[in-house]
C-alpha cells in the first residue's frame, strides 16, 4: 500500500494529469490473469474502495517575445533593394516542323521574355514583328533541334506576327499571331 501511494504521488509530482476513477477490481491483483477463479471472486464481493478525485492544473502564459530587431542592426544579412519595375512577362513559343504554338495569345505591353523550344527535327528561328510595320523587329538565332533561347523584348500594344524566316517555312504554317493589351 505504501508502495502504491509513493508511486501516485510521484505520478502526481513529475506530470499531472486527470486521474480516472477506477474500481478496486482494476488496480488489484485481481486484473492480473494468473490467479485463481476463486480469488476473483472473493475481490468481486469486496466493496470497491473510495474513487480519487480527478486533478487539475493550469498552464502559466507563454513568456511574452522579446521586441523585435531591426534588420538594420545586423550588417551582414543582405537586403533586396525594392523593385520599382514589374518583372517581364514570360512568354513560351513551341517550333516543329511547320508550325509556331504560343503558350499565351494575348500578353500585357512592356517587358517580355519570350522563350523559342525546338521540338522540331530541323533547326528553327524567330521573328517577332509588329503587323503594322512600325517599330523594329526582333530576330533569335538558329536554334537547333531539341534546343531553346531566350530574349527579352520590350513590347507596345498592337498586334505582332511570330514566324521562321528560313525559306519555305512560313509559308508552310510556321508562323503565328500575339496581340499585346495596353
Amino acid at each position: 500500500m505504501k508502495r502504491l501511494i509513493a508511486i501516485l504521488t510521484l505520478a502526481l509530482i513529475s506530470a499531472p494529469v486527470a486521474l480516472a476513477a477506477t474500481s478496486h477490481h482494476a488496480r488489484s491483483r485481481c486484473a492480473n490473469k494468473h490467479y485463481a477463479k476463486k480469488h476473483r471472486r472473493q475481490c468481486k464481493k469486496q466493496k470497491p474502495t473510495q474513487h480519487i478525485a480527478p486533478v487539475t492544473t493550469t498552464t502559466p502564459d507563454p513568456p511574452t517575445p522579446p521586441p523585435s530587431t531591426p534588420i538594420s542592426q545586423y550588417p551582414n544579412i543582405p537586403t533586396a533593394p525594392p523593385t520599382t519595375t514589374p518583372p517581364a512577362t514570360r512568354l513560351g513559343v513551341v517550333a516543329r516542323e511547320y508550325s509556331l504554338t504560343l503558350s499565351k495569345m494575348t500578353v500585357g505591353s512592356g517587358d517580355a521574355t519570350i522563350q523559342l523550344q525546338n521540338f522540331g527535327e530541323d533547326p528553327h528561328n524567330l521573328r517577332v514583328e509588329r503587323v503594322d510595320a512600325s517599330g523594329t523587329s526582333t530576330d533569335f538565332p538558329l536554334t537547333q533541334p531539341h534546343t531553346q533561347q531566350s530574349e527579352t523584348v520590350t513590347l507596345g500594344p498592337g498586334t505582332y506576327k511570330l514566324y521562321c524566316t528560313l525559306p519555305g517555312h512560313d509559308a508552310a504554317g510556321m508562323h503565328a499571331t500575339l496581340t499585346v493589351t495596353p
